[in-house]
């Protein structure tokens, strides 16, 4: 910790990077610390390599400051919520990374990786606390972003007191709750909907019915006007069906590859299957991606894993 206040401190212009395909909790700890570091006031920039990132977390303070090119001339580099270097887009050394998944790889300078953190904005939350931060309602709303996605508007078993404090506190000081709830939980476009219905009518049962398997091809998500990670959603209500343990996602992407995205009740550990194939994640959801195959191939891969588990 003194470390990275020494750093932040001596630097004069930071860069503030979130990882591709940003969500809440990745884009709402950058917001925060973007705050954070004009409060100091010091020269900050935010990062996104991804362009076209989901509409729904326009909601989130300073994300119409983004730039989507790195620049070269900052002189500190700070990631957020990225297990992984290659999970940033951009190919540049990072000073710090902050971050709570457990397949964090360590990559930067100083790594504050807080494992039992349920969320990044948790982790940066209890700094802000422990350096005497003064959170406004901008920052209040961003991390409470991040919080309730992490947390599934506190469904997730991991929501436990600490949770349940910090978004008193961030209430307390301004977070806008009505806003976040509606964009991450209450608003849908029309393409995801349609994938929804296209995926739960197309949706197989594997292993005895505890395992449920999406597969989604190009043809679908064309049909739909939808994007692979419009199944998300589909993907985590699977988890629903009573005697299901384990729901996994294999999306032809558009540039040719196979996305793979699984969810558990953490009697299997989804990082653990990802790792395997150069992914990452948390033991509850995680994901990687397959390259030069097809979704039935990628499907036996997924299969031979958890057969041998069982």
């Amino acid at each position: 910790m003194n470390r990275i206040l020494q750093k932040i401190e001596q630097s004069k212009h930071i860069a503030l990077i979130v990882h591709v395909n940003p969500d809440a909790d990745s884009m709402g700890s950058a917001s925060a610390f973007y705050s954070y570091i004009l409060q100091i006031q010091k020269r900050v920039t935010l990062f996104s390599y991804t362009e076209d990132f989901d509409n729904r977390l326009k909601f989130i303070p300073w994300v119409d400051k983004i730039r989507h090119s790195i620049s070269l001339s900052c002189d500190l580099y700070i990631s957020f919520d990225c297990a992984s270097l290659k999970r940033l887009g951009f190919d540049v050394d990072v000073d710090i990374n902050l971050d709570h998944h457990k397949s964090n790889q360590n990559y930067a300078k100083l790594n504050y990786v807080d494992t039992d953190a349920i969320s990044t904005t948790e982790l940066i939350y209890n700094y802000f606390i422990s350096q005497e931060v003064k959170i406004n309602s901008k920052m209040a709303t961003a991390l409470y972003a991040g919080l309730v996605d992490e947390s599934k508007n506190f469904m997730s078993y991991k929501s436990g007191e600490k949770t349940f404090e910090m978004a008193k506190v961030l209430l307390q000081k301004g977070a806008d709750r009505n806003l976040a709830v509606k964009n991450l939980f209450q608003t849908s476009p029309l393409s995801l909907l349609r994938l929804k219905g296209l995926m739960f009518s197309n949706m197989k049962l594997s292993l005895n019915a505890t395992a449920v398997v999406h597969l989604v091809t190009q043809e679908m998500l064309l049909s739909c006007g939808a994007v692979c990670r419009d199944c998300e959603e589909a993907l985590e209500e699977s988890l629903y069906l009573p005697s299901v343990s384990i729901a996994y996602l294999l999306c032809e992407d558009n540039d040719g590859s196979v996305k793979c995205s699984i969810r558990t009740d953490e009697t299997v550990d989804a990082s653990a299957i990802c790792s395997s194939f150069g992914g990452e994640g948390h033991a509850h959801a995680a994901g990687c991606t397959f390259y030069n195959t097809t979704l039935q191939k990628a499907d036996n891969l997924i299969k031979d894993i958890l057969e041998k588990k069982k």
